[in-house]
């Protein structure tokens, strides 16, 4: 990947799957970044909307982690994403 996007070293990883920060931690030639919280209380059926309404999970919680990922995806040089 460093060569493809012109020698990256470092990555932010915004993603809620900790397997995938473990497999990208396992690769040494780059130095991964990534928010550390519980993000358990995105796996739900019901849209984060609907909990935060029903006082179900942490409001505060939940919107600084979204403006945390929004102000260091805006900081990245390349986005890579599906």
């Amino acid at each position: 990947m460093g060569q493809l996007y012109g020698g990256v070293s470092t990555i932010y990883l915004s993603t809620d799957d900790m397997s995938v920060v473990e497999q990208a931690h396992a690769d040494k030639r780059f130095k991964i970044l990534h928010v550390s919280f519980d993000r358990q209380v995105f796996d739900n059926n019901w849209f984060i909307e609907y909990r935060m309404a029903e006082g179900a999970v942490d409001t505060k919680m939940v919107s600084e982690s979204a403006v945390l990922d929004a102000m260091l995806l805006g900081d990245c040089d390349y986005f890579v994403g599906r």
